[in-house]
């Protein structure tokens, strides 16, 4: 997803878990068919409804979603956290198997009090990550990030290791501010 596309986004918290998965699982759907929660799943390439699993294949209309749901689910990969956190989604990643990253961003997530994780997600899992939704979002709320001061902290680092800043880049090049925002950072 474009960083654009999530900033302009004004989450929301809707009735469905957005779900997205690198690989598919067939152990994790049963897990979440066990559950009383309703899932829109990305990931499968399909389109289709089984019991309170709704597949979706990838769309314009993912990112809306994502800013609808009222938690994401997912692979731990450093983009859908990202989006998940500036959107103030609690978090439950399953890292893929092997993938040192996606199990350091898992730990880095349930450290943060963001969400939790599970490399082999069971029912008990799922049901915990819900019964601490609460505790997730007050632990987002009191997270404040400023992309427009990180990305020209990293311009000035790259500058100076270069010996001179790059001219033609300018941090809200990278990422511009959110439409409605008249504040000097971003969402605080």
């Amino acid at each position: 997803m474009r960083c654009q596309e999530i900033r302009r986004l004004r989450p929301s918290s809707g009735p469905y878990v957005l779900v997205y998965l690198k690989h598919h699982s067939a152990r994790f759907l049963e897990v979440l068919k066990q559950t009383d929660e309703q899932y829109l799943i990305y990931g499968y390439n399909r389109t289709a409804r089984d019991g309170n699993l709704t597949f979706r294949v990838f769309s314009e209309h993912m990112h809306d979603e994502l800013g609808a749901c009222k938690a994401v689910m997912g692979t731990a990969g450093m983009s859908l956290i990202s989006e998940a956190t500036w959107l103030k989604k609690p978090f439950f990643g399953i890292p893929l198997q092997n993938e040192f990253e996606q199990m350091w961003n898992a730990t880095m997530v349930r450290r943060a009090n963001f969400g939790t994780f599970s490399e082999v997600p069971t029912k008990e899992d799922v049901v915990g990550f819900f019964r601490h939704l609460d505790d997730y979002r007050s632990s987002l709320e009191q997270y404040h990030f400023d992309p427009d001061a990180a990305a020209n902290k990293l311009l000035e680092l790259i500058g100076r290791n270069s010996g001179r800043a790059p001219k033609a880049l300018a941090a809200r090049d990278l990422c511009p501010r959110r439409p409605d925002s008249d504040q000097s950072t971003a969402w605080t």
